[in-house]
Parts: C-alpha cells; sequence; structure tokens
C-alpha cells in the first residue's frame, strides 16, 4: 500500500469514528430524560435507570442537574423524595470516576439544600456530600459555591445561614473519614484564606474552627491568621475562634 492510499485509509478511518461515537452520543443523550424519569418511582426500575445513569456518564450530568433543581422545594411529593435520592446517589457514583463532573452537582445539590426546608432532604444532601461518593474532591466547588453566593448578596439569607451550617456538617464528615481527610481540608480552607474578602473570611475561619473537634493543627492556623491580621475588629473576632478552637481541641 502506497503512502497516499494509506493516508485515505485512516481518513476513512477516522470519519468512520467520528460518526459512530457522534452516533452513539445521539443515542445515549436521548435515552437520559426517560432514564432520570425513572428516578421518581422506588423499586426496581429506579436502581436500573440509576445504573444505566452511571454508565452513560459525564453527558447525564446536565440532565440530572436539570431535574434536581427543578424539584419542589418542600420535597414533601413522594416522587420528589425518590428523585432527590435518586439524582444524588447517580451523582455521587458518577463523580467517583470523573471529578470534573462536581463542577455541575455539587452547586446543583447546594442549592437544593439552600431552598428546602425539608430536613430528611436536607440531611441527605449532607450525607450524600460528605460521604466517599463526593468527599474531599468536593470541597474545592463546595467553598467556591458560598464564596459566589456571599458576593451575590443572596436575597433568601436564612438559606445561606442554612446552608453555611450545612457545609460545616459536609466537612466534619469527610474530616471524620480520616486523618488525611482532615489535613486535606483544613489545607483548602487556608489556601482560601489568603485572597478571601472580610464576609467570606469570616465563613472560611468558621469552619475552620469547627474542625477543632478532628485535628490539632487548626489552633497553629487561627494563631498565624491572627498574627498577620491588622483589622482590630477582625482580630478580636478571631480570638473568639480561637478560645473556642482550644477548648475543643483538648
Amino acid at each position: 500500500m502506497n503512502g497516499k492510499m494509506k493516508n485515505i485509509c485512516i481518513s476513512g478511518l477516522l470519519a468512520l469514528s467520528l460518526v459512530v461515537s457522534t452516533f452513539c452520543y445521539s443515542q445515549q443523550t436521548e435515552e437520559i430524560d426517560p432514564l432520570v424519569s425513572q428516578l421518581r418511582i422506588r423499586g426496581e426500575e429506579s436502581a436500573k435507570a440509576a445504573l444505566a445513569l452511571v454508565k452513560i456518564g459525564a453527558p447525564a450530568v446536565p440532565a440530572l442537574c436539570k431535574a434536581l433543581e427543578n424539584l419542589d422545594p418542600s420535597i414533601s411529593d413522594e416522587g420528589d423524595a425518590a428523585a432527590l435520592f435518586g439524582i444524588a446517589t447517580t451523582l455521587g457514583k458518577i463523580g467517583e470516576t470523573d471529578y470534573e463532573t462536581m463542577k455541575e452537582s455539587v452547586p446543583s445539590l447546594l442549592r437544593v439544600l439552600q431552598k428546602t426546608h425539608n430536613r430528611k432532604a436536607r440531611a441527605l444532601i449532607v450525607s450524600i456530600l460528605s460521604s466517599p461518593f463526593f468527599g474531599r474532591p468536593a470541597v474545592p466547588y463546595i467553598m467556591a459555591f458560598l464564596k459566589s453566593e456571599e458576593e451575590r448578596k443572596p436575597s433568601d439569607n436564612q438559606g445561606f445561614q442554612r446552608t453555611q451550617q450545612a457545609v460545616s456538617f459536609i466537612l466534619i464528615g469527610i474530616a471524620e473519614e480520616s486523618p488525611e481527610n482532615a489535613q486535606a481540608v483544613l489545607d483548602d480552607l487556608s489556601g482560601e484564606l489568603k485572597t478571601a474578602k472580610r464576609l467570606f473570611k469570616e465563613t472560611l475561619l468558621v469552619q475552620i474552627t469547627n474542625l477543632a473537634y478532628r485535628s490539632k493543627n487548626v489552633v497553629p492556623i487561627l494563631e498565624q491568621v491572627l498574627q498577620s491580621e491588622t483589622d482590630p475588629d477582625m482580630q478580636e473576632y478571631i480570638k473568639g475562634l480561637l478560645k473556642f478552637a482550644r477548648e475543643k481541641s483538648r
């Protein structure tokens, strides 16, 4: 086979591969919406749908996030409750093998957490975000969400405060998995401190202080922040957090 013929064959194979992959992708995307709808039904059909969506992977994430955010905030309907569980766990399983999908899935879960008053729904989201499904790799996306929400000054301030409280439980849950996890979470939070503005800095310091139960490194971090702080009000604020951290890390 001469060089020209060889190039023609290679080009043909590449074109065929592109057509096949495009067809497969199109076929997958057509399957996604019906599969997501099946997550509203508890039982075998829902489990099969979740497995199929996990197999599809990243292409299924936008539809899952959209369905998640379209749930009624009350989560009082049985179908909504089943869908929340199915969508959240499916997103978590996809995220286990494709961390990039967390950029979409973590903010969607936190927006539902912020909107809903349903305690069971909130507990489920906290549990899933702090589980190995998401865990340590989700921390940067959790903090990015909090930062963006503070910057835009959410009208639902109570909802945002509930989310901050829930994030504390999520981070503690992740830190409890292992000493390595605890240190990694602290490193993530400390790294954000370097460029954080006043309000977000306060949030970060509270989240760091809450980890005093799990790590003795919290006190040295707060002491270092106090030494470099020049604002008298912030100095007093940090001293209060330090007192709390020292008591809890004994």
